[in-house]
């Protein structure tokens, strides 16, 4: 026997199905909510319910019963159907979940109610595919979420398990164990949905704010470029404000604010098209204008006339209309020349146009009396156009010399090696002095040390990258970590030293960040790496940097 209601429909009375007053209540409210912005909604809404109730006593008068589902389903297809989550009440021909008689979820069983085929030939057909590049699970994982609960089934009553059904669940039992599992993490997110949604949704919004801000500088680069005309440049701009307003205000419109608000009209959105067309056009005639890459370099090599060597950084910037600063490296090597190589890079559509952009760059240095002065700035002539030039300035000094600097030099390391650099942001403001280093082995040694015998933060760093490469496996962001930790807790420590590991502890804790370092402490250092080297060769790196320092601090040179 079925449940029927009494209901009113443009103030006429009909009886009919529970089931189906739920779907004709959904109906409604969806078809308020869709006329919710127009003008005429009351007087529209007030025609399709007179429709209905047209339609709903034909029915009702004609074998006098309530009205079913069926009806009311062929009531709604003769006004037009609404596209919304009440269609899921409606008499069904889509796959659904079968709960009840679920391995995982549930799907293979619905699938097979569905289309009347055993439910093992589609569990051995997804696991087949499962094992195709992860086919099967990934199309399980979607129907599981896109396939909705059957209404008719219910889920917490266990389905009759004959002998075929319970050979299947002892097949398919790991399967089982991980579909639990995954139902629960579902029902967590399930539960706390609103917090995830809350949590998304800020997230994107912060995302839009800097894809805006990204296209806002993209748009910067290609007007300094000059890639097109000025209008071009301001027509882009235009298309870019355009996008980003209208995006922001779609999105805030739908998430943040509350209604009754003016929505945005339809053509607004259609001819967004326009501006991300030409907004896409004009990154990739961007980038294919720019696709090809040129550099050259210039080598150049002076004789010292003495074992002393003064480099000035002059920070006067040209008046030209585009400058760029210049990226300097440092190093020592084992010949009596000082070398300085300058790499010059631009970019172009085709290699003769990127070489011709490297060959505009304008940048001077000079070397006179063993004094090296290096332009912290290079420069473009005003009719040239910006390709992405850059500079590069290489300076290698002879071992055994000194050098007076006038910007502080801070070493770095690539695949192992050191050199040397400056700053900008520490340098620019910085008085003038002078800054004095020792070239020796692969090392600048810094002789201006208030404490002639302690270690400088150079030195230091030097010490702590020739210790993790010696005693730790790993990229060398992580040296820092290494000795923080003592070796034993250490995950990158190697275990090829570890019958030594309490040697090692002792020059880690000689290593403390907060902990000076002197001539003593190098030599407390140099005791223990000449006892390691008698059984690892590895170490024979860090041995010679250790006797190095302890040779300088022990007679540091005037």
């Amino acid at each position: 026997m079925n449940e029927v209601v009494s209901i009113e429909v443009a103030g006429q009375v009909f009886w009919i199905d529970a089931q189906a007053y739920v779907v004709l209540k959904n109906y409604l409210k969806d078809i308020r909510l869709q006329l919710a912005a127009d003008e005429c909604a009351e007087e529209i809404y007030q025609d399709i319910e007179l429709r209905i109730a047209e339609l709903l006593y034909a029915f009702a008068s004609n074998d006098r019963k309530a009205v079913s589902a069926d009806q009311l389903n062929t009531v709604i297809e003769q006004i037009g159907p609404i596209e919304s989550d009440f269609a899921d009440d409606l008499p069904q021909r889509h796959s659904r979940l079968d709960p009840a008689n679920r391995i995982i979820g549930g799907v293979c069983a619905g699938l097979s109610k569905r289309f009347g085929v055993p439910v093992f030939l589609f569990r051995l057909l997804f696991l087949v595919a499962a094992f195709a590049f992860g086919v099967g699970l990934a199309l399980y994982l979607i129907l599981w979420i896109t396939m909705d609960t059957s209404k008719h089934v219910d889920a917490t009553k266990p389905a009759q398990a004959g002998f075929w059904q319970g050979l299947q669940r002892i097949i398919f039992l790991p399967f089982s164990i991980v579909g639990a599992l995954l139902a629960a993490v579902g029902n967590h997110f399930s539960k706390r949905r609103a917090g995830y949604l809350w949590l998304l949704k800020n997230l994107f919004a912060a995302t839009l704010l800097i894809l805006a801000a990204t296209l806002i500088i993209l748009l910067i680069e290609i007007a300094q470029a000059r890639l097109f005309p000025p209008i071009i440049n301001w027509g882009l701009g235009a298309a870019a404000i355009y996008l980003i307003t209208l995006g922001l205000v779609v999105y805030f419109r739908e998430h943040y604010s509350a209604p009754p608000i003016v929505r945005v009209k339809p053509v607004l959105k259609k001819l967004a098209l326009i501006p991300a067309l030409a907004l896409s056009a004009a990154m990739a005639f961007s980038v294919w204008f720019q696709s090809e890459h040129h550099s050259e370099m210039s080598d150049h090599a002076f004789t010292l006339t003495a074992p002393q060597l003064t480099i000035v950084f002059n920070q006067t910037q040209p008046p030209a209309q585009f400058v760029g600063h210049v990226d300097y490296e440092l190093k020592t090597h084992p010949g009596d020349q000082l070398k300085v190589s300058i790499e010059y890079e631009g970019l172009g559509r085709n290699s003769s146009s990127a070489e011709a952009s490297a060959q505009t760059i304008e940048y001077y240095f000079a070397y006179s009396d063993n004094q090296l002065k290096l332009d912290k700035y290079w420069s473009l002539p005003d009719a040239t156009l910006n390709r992405g030039q850059d500079v590069y300035v290489v300076v290698e000094i002879p071992q055994g010399v000194t050098v007076s600097s006038s910007w502080p030099l801070m070493i770095s390391w690539h695949r192992g090696q050191p050199y040397y650099h400056t700053l900008y942001g520490q340098t620019r403001d910085h008085p003038a002095t002078s800054y004095r280093y020792l070239s020796s082995g692969q090392f600048l040694h810094e002789l201006d040390n208030i404490n002639p015998d302690g270690v400088s933060s150079n030195e230091r760093s030097a010490l702590l990258a020739l210790y993790c490469d010696t005693f730790f496996i790993g990229e060398s962001w992580a040296c820092n970590s290494n000795v923080v930790k003592p070796v034993t807790d250490n995950i990158r420590f190697d275990l090829a030293f570890e019958a030594d590991a309490a040697l090692i502890e002792d020059i880690r804790q000689l290593l403390q960040a907060n902990r000076s370092l002197f001539l003593s402490g190098l030599k407390q250092m140099q005791q223990i790496v000449q006892q390691l080297a008698q059984t690892y060769p590895a170490t024979s790196r860090l041995q010679g940097y250790i006797e190095q320092l302890i040779e300088l601090k022990s007679a540091p040179p005037t």
